[in-house]
């Protein structure tokens, strides 16, 4: 678990992995690049990635809501891919 401060409010990320997720993420890494994408806010995405990944080696981009220029129930447009 991690928090983060927003400047108005704490979040609480917490992160629950499949056994050898550590493993598969690292095979996957090798073979292609990896994105993540969650539907909530930067602050939750950031604090996302430092769990999952937290050298910053294995997953290239965490992508949230802020960045997606069109948004309908299931289809999201990224207007700018950032690390």
């Amino acid at each position: 678990m991690l928090c983060a401060y927003t400047g108005m409010y704490v979040v609480q990320v917490y992160v629950r992995t499949r056994p050898y997720f550590r493993e598969f993420l690292q095979r996957v890494a090798q073979l292609c690049e990896v994105i993540v994408f969650t539907a909530s806010k930067k602050v939750y995405a950031d604090k996302l990635m430092n769990l999952l990944d937290p050298q910053h080696k294995l997953i290239r981009y965490a992508i949230n809501a802020t960045v997606c220029s069109a948004q309908t129930q299931f289809v999201f447009v990224f207007s700018t891919l950032a690390s």
